[in-house]
């Protein structure tokens, strides 16, 4: 989009919401300046992608989104669905592009089981740590797994703790940033059931961290 239309645009979203400058830059996170800059439209202070990735989360979190298409309208929540190692991957593709540019996205994982994962990774397993571990400042990930469970392959960026085998689920659940996955491992299969959704990662945010201060640190 031209810096024009992402200007009408900001001050459209801002004036739905009723919030001023300085409003929108205490949500988002950035100086009340760098949002009277880009509302010029001008073109001269272009956001890098971290910025704008807080601006448009800011506003995702208020329930307005940024059209592809210039417009503004209530943020829409969407499920779709990814099977079998290629729509595995355009999963974890996913990830990656929300985390590069949202460090703060928090990566909750419930149910883990970094073997299923690696299964259905295999060549695409190692590429996917380095560039996860390449991005800086690094995104924190945390990782619910089985008391009995000594595979911890990603814990060069992912901190583990154990739950008990009776709080342990067969689906894996999977948030980053205002999304949510369900995955089901088979023995022959794998579907991802991606939920976009503020309030559903919101609400298994919260179970997350109860499941999380209980748990036992693996060391």
């Amino acid at each position: 989009m031209t810096p024009n239309i992402l200007a009408n645009q900001l001050r459209a979203a801002r004036a739905w919401l009723n919030w001023s400058r300085d409003d929108l830059a205490e949500k988002a996170g950035v100086v009340s300046n760098t949002i009277a800059a880009i509302e010029k439209g001008d073109g001269a202070s272009e956001p890098n992608a971290r910025t704008m990735a807080k601006i448009l989360g800011a506003f995702t979190t208020a329930g307005v989104e940024i059209t592809d298409e210039g417009g503004v309208r209530p943020r829409v929540s969407t499920v779709s669905y990814f099977t079998g190692a290629s729509g595995f991957k355009k999963f974890l593709d996913d990830v990656y592009n929300v985390i590069k540019i949202r460090p703060d996205a928090d990566v909750c994982i419930a149910n883990n089981d970094d073997s299923l994962f690696l299964k259905w990774t295999s060549a695409n397993a190692a590429a996917h740590v380095e560039r996860v571990n390449a991005i800086d400042p690094k995104p924190r990930y945390r990782a619910l797994i089985k008391e009995t469970d000594t595979n911890v392959g990603t814990s060069t960026y992912c901190e583990f703790r154990y739950i008990s085998k009776d709080e342990f689920a067969d689906t894996c659940v999977y948030i980053y940033g205002d999304k949510t996955a369900f995955i089901d491992f088979e023995e022959d299969a794998v579907t991802v059931t991606l939920v976009d959704s503020t309030k559903v990662s919101s609400a298994l945010r919260r179970m997350f961290e109860t499941s999380w201060k209980n748990g036992r640190p693996v060391h």
